[in-house]
């Protein structure tokens, strides 16, 4: 529009001061006065596109397109009319040139709008070939027919620059679609990756992506955070290699040699099975390593730091040994309960149905026990009975069980292949041990056992062998105390025994 209207007005100025001084002046300062209205007009019009570029115009916008490239050829189709053939020569070449001249320009600046620019040159270019023709003399009719072959030409020029400018607004508009596509997408996967990376950096393991040379494709903070790796030098491409080396240096490593670590790592990359892997760090901490191989030997892998998990179950399990303890064994003597004791005596017995071992079981009770209970009282009692408990651990053999079935009463749970040679060694022991002195807080204590003994015949019951050993120890007090028998069928009578249960 700038270009147009110092064209126009230039253009207007030239015919100004070549018809002045030929012409009515009152006539051409009225098409003087047009001519600037026109140009200054369409140019000071409100901002809009009066001839936009050429898209998809509504039928409205291109008539009103249409419409004021009308108006700005009418200052210009005025001229031939008036002035060919009433001025001299000079001055007609004048009007030829101008005329030319806007509608070339015009055409050029209006091809984009072809319908508009059409008009534009015909409303100039017919009514200069029409006043050419109606006028008589040499050479006026030549000049006609050049000026519709210049019309002819003109219009090549409008549908050609009219075809190269929708191309070029479709190739605009394609590459402007492109273009916003790629920034659509960009935008989806920036938002892709920032959740990605949120999603990455928020997990509670940390995790590595290593391709098939051992180079980081990434990783996330946790995993920086949990080897105490520095992250100026984590980056994608690091090596492995280099990886391991802050993490010896850092002491989040395993206990065993980088050279060592090194050769498990080769040995879980070449193996196409996901794995997963506990072990302990120079620091103390417990991680659990979970591999998964891909494709190409890349490889990805999660590490959860299971340090306080891990305690938590050491220490549960440490809790069910303990309560497990206590529920078979005596709180007083650390030894085998009544539970425990019946437990052992049944696999026992099983084991001696099959064939495999015999079973002997041996009853203890104390002598004189009760009088240094009611005499010392029961702080001396309970040492005395804990003095007992060591002495008898070590009269038996580490496949033997020695429990405490109550007060102070002991037996004994022997499997041997020879019970009844076994079970009499093991009674002289304990008779020879438990008669020696005590000494239990200060004072110097004698007492001694009864011991009775009996050993599985056939398909004993645990009731039946638990009886018999019971009145063999009754037969071995009541005869001379400090002294063990053999349960005798031939004198077992019925008496009042205690059960174990």
């Amino acid at each position: 529009m700038p270009a147009a209207l110092v064209c126009g007005l230039v253009n207007a100025a030239i015919v100004a001061v070549g018809l002045w001084s030929d012409v009515s002046r009152n006539a051409l300062l009225a098409w003087l006065l047009l001519t600037l209205a026109v140009t200054v007009g369409i140019y000071l019009r409100p901002r809009k596109r009066l001839f936009p570029e050429a898209t998809a115009l509504s039928p409205r916008a291109l008539r009103r397109a249409t419409l004021f490239a009308v108006i700005a050829a009418l200052p210009w189709s005025i001229l031939p009319i008036a002035y060919l053939g009433h001025v001299p020569h000079t001055d007609e070449l004048v009007v030829i040139t101008v005329c030319a001249g806007m509608s070339a320009g015009g055409s050029i600046l209006l091809a984009p709008v072809y319908p508009a620019a059409l008009t534009y040159v015909g409303m100039i270019l017919i009514p200069f070939a029409a006043k050419c023709f109606v006028l008589i003399g040499a050479g006026y009719g030549v000049l006609g027919v050049l000026a519709l072959s210049y019309g002819g030409f003109l219009v090549a020029v409008i549908a050609t620059t009219a075809r190269l400018s929708v191309e070029r607004t479709e190739a605009l508009r394609a590459l402007s679609q492109s273009t916003q596509l790629l920034r659509e997408r960009d935008a989806i996967i920036s938002t892709q990756n920032e959740r990605f990376e949120m999603a990455l950096n928020n997990m509670s393991q940390g995790l590595c992506f290593f391709d098939g040379q051992e180079r980081l494709i990434v990783c996330n903070q946790r995993y920086i955070d949990m080897y105490g790796l520095d992250p100026a030098r984590v980056r994608p491409g690091i090596s492995l290699s280099d990886i391991l080396h802050m993490r010896y240096e850092s002491g989040a490593c395993p206990t065993i040699r980088m050279e060592d670590y090194r050769a498990w790592r080769s040995r879980v990359a070449s193996s196409d099975l996901p794995s997963e892997t506990i072990y302990r760090l120079r620091d103390g901490r417990i991680f659990a390593i979970h591999y998964q191989p891909m494709a190409d030997g890349a490889w990805v892998s999660t590490t959860d730091d299971i340090t306080d998990r891990q305690r938590l179950a050491d220490q549960l399990e440490q809790s069910h040994k303990a309560l497990t303890h206590m529920a078979t064994h005596d709180a007083l003597t650390g030894l085998a309960n009544r539970t425990l004791f019946r437990e052992r005596l049944d696999a026992g017995l099983a084991a001696s149905r099959a064939g495999e071992s015999g079973v002997a079981v041996l009853i203890l009770d104390l002598n004189k026990f009760k009088l240094v209970n009611d005499t010392l009282g029961h702080p001396v009692g309970d040492a005395l009975l804990k003095a007992v408990a060591t002495r008898l651990c070590a009269c038996v053999r580490g496949e033997d069980m020695v429990a405490r079935l109550g007060g102070d009463e002991f037996a004994v749970v022997v499997r041997t292949a020879d019970p009844v040679k076994e079970a009499a060694a093991i009674a002289k022991r304990i008779q020879k041990s438990l008669t020696s002195t005590f000494d239990v807080m200060g004072c110097d204590l004698r007492i001694g056992t009864s011991i009775g003994i009996a050993t599985c015949k056939g398909n004993v019951g645990a009731e039946e062998l638990i009886r018999q050993a019971d009145a063999a120890q009754y037969r071995a007090k009541g005869e001379a105390g400090d002294c063990y028998r053999f349960f005798d069928a031939a004198l077992d009578r019925v008496v009042p025994l205690r059960r174990v249960s």
